[in-house]
């Protein structure tokens, strides 16, 4: 799905402490609802057995307009 309008600046988040050991932060990030962009806040949660680092996802543009492209585990 494309979307005419440039998402808004990323907001600056407080991260507060971890709830525990092997969480890993997931930033929040700016989300298209069909008519506005609106914000996902981040969190903290475990990765998936065998993962670590959480790559996040980000905004791609191109000559059709902007696209999300979904963060993914490492």
């Amino acid at each position: 799905m494309y979307v005419r309008e440039a998402p808004p600046v990323e907001r600056v988040e407080v991260v507060g402490s971890s709830p525990g050991a092997g969480y890993v932060w997931v930033a929040g990030h700016w989300n298209w609802d069909a008519r506005q962009y609106v914000w996902i806040p981040g969190r903290w949660i475990v990765p998936d057995r065998g993962y670590r680092e959480w790559r996040p996802g980000h905004w791609g543009h191109d000559r059709n307009g902007w696209y999300w492209v979904e963060g993914h585990w490492r």
